[in-house]
C-alpha cells in the first residue's frame, strides 16, 4: 500500500471517530438539558404552583403591553384586552421559550391566546401562524387588532382571519398615519381598503365592540358597501367605534337594525350621506357623532330623523359640529325632545346663537330633557347673549351641571357674574375662570 493510501485511511479513521464524538457529545448534550429542565421543575417556584394560580400569572405578563381597547377601559380585563403580537419576543410565545414546564402551562392556558395584534404589512408566513395560535385558545372568544398600513389588509392573513369570524368577540382595525411621498391628492385613485380578503365571512354572532379608526393622513378610504355589509353579519354588537374616510357616502343604501348596539360614536365619515341615515337602533344609549349639519334638509336623514327612526332609550349625547356650521336651531331642539332619557348632554363648537337658543329652551321648559344632569359645552367663543341665557338655565335647572369650556378666554358679564355670586349664596356651587363655568348642585 502506498503512502498515500495509508495517510488517506488514516483521515478516514479520525473522521468517522470524531463523527462518533460529535454523536455522543450531542447526546450529552440533550442528557444534560434534560437533566437541567428538571432542576428548572424542581426550583422554580412556578412550576411548584397549582395550574390555576400560575396561568393567573401568565396573564397578568399581558398587562405590560395594553392595547388601545384596554387603555381605554372599555373591555373586561379578564378578556385579555392586551392584545400580544406574534413574535419570540412577545408574550405569550416568549414563555414557550423558557422551559418545559413553562410551555406546559401556557398551553394548558386558553386565555393567552385569545387575543392578538397583527400589524400589515406583515411576513407571508404569518397566515400559517394564526391558526396554531387560535387552536391553542380551544373554543374562547377572540379579540383581534388590526393595525399598521391597512392597504394590505386583503391579504391571505386577512383571509384566515375571517375563518375564525364566528369566535371573534371584540375586533378592532386602527391604521396608523401613513406619510407618502410626493403632492398625493387621492383624487386619481379609487382604491379602498379591503375588509374581507378572498373570502366573505359567515355571520359574526359573537361579536360585541367593533371599532374602524384610521389616522388623518391616510390616503385609501373605507367603503360603505362593506361597512354596511360588515355591520349586518354581526347582529348582536353592543358598541361600535367609526373615525374612517369612506370612498363613497351612505346614501340610498338599504337600512340596518340592530336591536342591540348601546354605544356609537361616530367620526370622520363621508359628508354626503351619513351613517346614522343607514342605521336604526332602537337600544342605543350612547351616541357621539360628528356632524356637517344636524340635517341635511331630506326628509329622511339627519340626527333628528334617525331619532325618530329609532325612538332610543338614549343617555348620553354628544355631537361635533363644524365651524361652517349656521342656524337651524329648531332641528337641535326638535331631537332633544325627542330623548327625554338624556342624563348627559354635550356639543363641540357650536355657534353661539345655537347655544343660546339650547339655553334658553332648557330655562322656558322644565319638560325639555327632564333628566339631563350634565351640559357640556367646548366652544371657541360665547357671546354675551349666551351668557345670559346660561344664567336662565343655571337659575331655573338647579339639577343640572353645567361645563361650559371657551378655547381662549371669555368671561361673563359682570352683572351675570353676580347672578352667579347669588345661587352661590343659595348653596349652587358655581365656578367660573378664565375658560371654565361649572354650575353643579
Amino acid at each position: 500500500m502506498s503512502e498515500e493510501l495509508i495517510l488517506r485511511a488514516r483521515i478516514d479513521e479520525i473522521s468517522a471517530e470524531i463523527a462518533l464524538q460529535k454523536t455522543v457529545l450531542k447526546k450529552l448534550e440533550q442528557g444534560r438539558s434534560l437533566v437541567q429542565r428538571q432542576l428548572n421543575a424542581v426550583v422554580d417556584p412556578v412550576s411548584r404552583l397549582p395550574l390555576e394560580i400560575s396561568s393567573e400569572i401568565f396573564l397578568l405578563s399581558l398587562a405590560a403591553d395594553p392595547g388601545p381597547m384596554a387603555r381605554e377601559k372599555r373591555l373586561d380585563p379578564s378578556l385579555l384586552s392586551s392584545f400580544p403580537k406574534a413574535g419570540a419576543c412577545r408574550v405569550p410565545m416568549l414563555l414557550m421559550n423558557v422551559c418545559n414546564t413553562w410551555s406546559d402551562i401556557a398551553l394548558a392556558t386558553p386565555a393567552l391566546w385569545t387575543a392578538i395584534r397583527i400589524d400589515f404589512p406583515c411576513a407571508s408566513g404569518l397566515s400559517r401562524l394564526v391558526p396554531i395560535w387560535f387552536r391553542r385558545a380551544k373554543n374562547h372568544p377572540l379579540s383581534i387588532t388590526l393595525g399598521g398600513d391597512l392597504s394590505y389588509l386583503g391579504s391571505r392573513v386577512t383571509t384566515v382571519i375571517w375563518k375564525y369570524g364566528e369566535r371573534l368577540k371584540h375586533l378592532e382595525i386602527c391604521e396608523k398615519e401613513i406619510h407618502y411621498e410626493g403632492n398625493y391628492s387621492g383624487e386619481d385613485s379609487n382604491a379602498e381598503i379591503d375588509l374581507f380578503g378572498d373570502m366573505t365571512p359567515g355571520p359574526l354572532s359573537l361579536l360585541e365592540t367593533l371599532t374602524i379608526r384610521t389616522e388623518k393622513g391616510n390616503r385609501v378610504p373605507f367603503s360603505s358597501v362593506k361597512i354596511l355589509k360588515l355591520l349586518r353579519l354581526a347582529p348582536n354588537l353592543v358598541e361600535c367605534t367609526f373615525h374612517m374616510r369612506l370612498i363613497d357616502n351612505f346614501r340610498r343604501r338599504k337600512p340596518v337594525v340592530h336591536s342591540g348596539l348601546r354605544r356609537l360614536l361616530i367620526r370622520g365619515c363621508a359628508r354626503d350621506g351619513h351613517i346614522l341615515d343607514c342605521l336604526s337602533l332602537p337600544a342605543l344609549e350612547t351616541l357621539s357623532v360628528q356632524m356637517e349639519d344636524i340635517s341635511s334638509g331630506l326628509t329622511d336623514s339627519g340626527l333628528l330623523y334617525f331619532l325618530k327612526r329609532s325612538a332610543p332609550p338614549l343617555q348620553e349625547l354628544n355631537i361635533t359640529l363644524h365651524s361652517h356650521y349656521y342656524g337651524n336651531e329648531p332641528y337641535i331642539l326638535q331631537s332633544l325632545r325627542l330623548i327625554p332619557t338624556l342624563t348627559r348632554f354635550g356639543m363641540c363648537f357650536p355657534k353661539s346663537e345655537l347655544l343660546a337658543a339650547v339655553f334658553a329652551a332648557l330655562a322656558d321648559s322644565h319638560s325639555l330633557l327632564p333628566n339631563l344632569r350634565t351640559l357640556i359645552i367646548h366652544l371657541s367663543n360665547i357671546s354675551e347673549s349666551a351668557w345670559r341665557q346660561a344664567l336662565r338655565a343655571a337659575s331655573t335647572r338647579r339639577s343640572i351641571h353645567f361645563d361650559i369650556y371657551p378655547s381662549r378666554r371669555a368671561n361673563p358679564p359682570e352683572d351675570v357674574l353676580a347672578g352667579f355670586r347669588e345661587l352661590v349664596a343659595d348653596g349652587v356651587l358655581i365656578e367660573v375662570t378664565g375658560c371654565i363655568l361649572a354650575v353643579v348642585l
